[in-house]
C-alpha cells in the first residue's frame, strides 16, 4: 500500500531537486457539478439542442462571435418558462 503524500515531505526537498508541476485542489465545487448534472439531464430528455454540422470560419474572432451568439440564444431559451 502506498503512503499518502504530505506537504511536509515536499517542504524538505534535497538541495538541487526540482519540482515539476503542482497539484491544486479542484475549484468550483458543487456549483460546477450541479450545472454539469443539469446539462446532462436536459440532454437526456432532448431539451438541449446545439447546432449540428461542420462550421467553417475565416478567423477565430468570427468563430468566437458565432459561438457567443449561439450561447446567448441558448440562455434566452433557458429563461423561458416551460409550457406543459
Amino acid at each position: 500500500m502506498k503512503n499518502r503524500e504530505t506537504k511536509a515531505q515536499w517542504d524538505t526537498l534535497p538541495a538541487g531537486a526540482k519540482v515539476v508541476g503542482k497539484r491544486r485542489p479542484p475549484s468550483g465545487g458543487l456549483e460546477v457539478g450541479d450545472a454539469l448534472q443539469r446539462l446532462a439531464h436536459e440532454m437526456g430528455e432532448g431539451r438541449v439542442t446545439w447546432p449540428k454540422g461542420v462550421w467553417r470560419f475565416r478567423t477565430h474572432e468570427e468563430a468566437e462571435a458565432w459561438w457567443t451568439d449561439q450561447m446567448q440564444i441558448r440562455n434566452q431559451a433557458d429563461r423561458r418558462p416551460e409550457t406543459t
